[in-house]
């Protein structure tokens, strides 16, 4: 009498279940994973417009907080025209107290502050933003400059990836600077606005 062997194993419909299961796991672990890559290069980009709103921000307001307000001119546009407060322009010129080279302030021979740039009288700071490489700009010019927008000193880059900016003076010598950065990571893009205002003294 033949009997046969009792054979042990899976089935096919068994295989295919645990296949499916299998493929279900992997999928979720892909979809999981690329999501978390996802929330990452969003961050990335947020943190990067952040970093360059407040190190342009930070620069500005430290120099403007030195100047007074007869010092500080708010332009529509490079070489264009001069606006009185209240106004909003792209452009901003202003002075500070000069320092003499020892570094205490340089005071002129009626004992008033000598105005300029840090280390030069009568100069100006400028800060403007360069729309076609969306760098904000900060450079020096004298009063003749200041109605070319052609200057002959050379601009340093403040911050990068600046998309708007605007200077607002109003009457009560309060002057607001408002720019928006980018922040692109891959095809990932995030914005951010700050704010500052600052009250110069007379």
């Amino acid at each position: 009498m033949n009997t046969m062997a009792k054979q042990s194993g899976f089935t096919l419909t068994e295989i295919m279940i645990v296949v499916g299961i299998f493929a279900l796991i992997i999928g979720g672990s892909f979809a999981l994973l690329s999501s978390g890559q996802l929330s990452v290069s969003i961050s990335e980009a947020q943190i990067r417009a952040e970093e360059e709103a407040r190190r342009a921000m930070d620069k500005i307001s430290r120099e403007l907080r030195l100047s007074e307000t007869g010092k500080v001119l708010i332009y529509d546009a490079l070489g264009g025209t001069a606006l009185a407060a209240p106004n909003t322009g792209q452009v901003l010129f202003f002075q500070v107290p000069v320092l003499d080279v020892d570094g205490t302030l340089k005071l002129n021979t009626e004992n008033e502050l000598t105005w300029g740039t840090e280390d030069t009288e009568n100069k100006y700071i400028v800060y403007y933003l360069d729309a076609n490489s969306q760098q904000l700009l900060r450079n020096t010019c004298t009063q003749g400059e200041i109605s070319t927008g052609i200057f002959t000193d050379q601009a340093a880059t403040v911050a990068l990836d600046i998309s708007n900016i605007a200077f607002q003076a109003n009457s009560d010598n309060l002057f607001t600077t408002e720019l928006t950065s980018r922040g692109q990571i891959g095809q990932y893009i995030s914005s951010r606005t700050l704010r500052s205002s600052i009250n110069l003294r007379n």
